[in-house]
């Protein structure tokens, strides 16, 4: 089954993040580049990430 593939507005709306940290952070992510321009993230490679991440958040106040 294909990934599904998230808009840099979604993303950031999942981190709990502006967009353009997202933007800066893209190669953590695992964006895929459309028609050379266009940025998507895989809802896979962003789950990884958040989970990857979990203890940071958690302790964030």
């Amino acid at each position: 089954m294909p990934d599904i593939l998230l808009k840099t507005r979604d993303v950031a709306e999942r981190l709990g993040v502006h967009p353009a940290t997202v933007l800066r952070r893209q190669g953590e992510l695992g964006v895929v580049k459309l028609n050379g321009r266009v940025l998507r993230f895989p809802e896979s490679s962003v789950a990884s990430f958040i989970e990857s991440h979990r203890p940071a958040m958690e302790r964030a106040p």
